[in-house]
């Protein structure tokens, strides 16, 4: 089996067509927007990524990737990349703290003005605190850690932690003005 095939699949099995990217390797095939039997194009991706601070690369180059090929500006692009990444980290870190390599799959969905991400995993469920952190505490005692959910806060419009079907959910929304055609 070769490298492109072993890691990047057209994965039909769900409502809309989206590219899984397995497990966690290096994106090298050109990026191409899965295209139905009848031509039409979709905005909704998916990627499964393993439990593995090594596989948080990946993830920025997936949505990075996807980000440009809707033609998201710059910011947004980074701010999205920014929040999944430290979405997913948190899921390795604290979720899966005690079993690593377990699944995390995230799926974008790319809008008109907005962008629509999530991330589901199935470790230990999460409980968001009741107010967000002193940053500047936290920045002057030296923490190494405590900002990620303070800045997905900051860099998303709208953040919502749920359980669905046996699955944590972080969903974050994204609004921006989309470029004029």
């Amino acid at each position: 089996m070769s490298f492109r095939n072993a890691c990047v699949d057209f994965f039909y099995a769900k409502p809309y067509h989206c590219l899984l990217i397995r497990p966690f390797f290096e994106f090298r095939t050109r990026f191409r927007r899965p295209v139905s039997p009848a031509g039409m194009k979709h905005n909704r991706y998916s990627i499964r990524l393993k439990s593995d601070l090594e596989a948080l690369a990946g993830i920025k180059r997936f949505v990075s990737r996807v980000a440009a090929l809707h033609g998201l500006p710059g910011t947004v692009r980074d701010d999205i990349t920014l929040a999944v990444y430290e979405g997913c980290a948190n899921v390795i870190e604290h979720a899966y703290a005690d079993s690593p390599k377990r699944d995390i799959e995230v799926e974008l969905e790319i809008l008109q003005s907005e962008a629509i991400i999530f991330i589901y995993d199935s470790g230990r469920t999460f409980r968001p605190p009741d107010k967000s952190p002193d940053v500047w505490e936290l920045i002057d005692r030296g923490a190494d850690g405590g900002l990620g959910l303070w800045m997905i806060h900051n860099l998303m419009d709208e953040v919502n932690f749920y359980n669905r079907d046996g699955l944590n959910v972080l969903e974050m929304k994204k609004v921006y003005k989309p470029k004029p055609v």
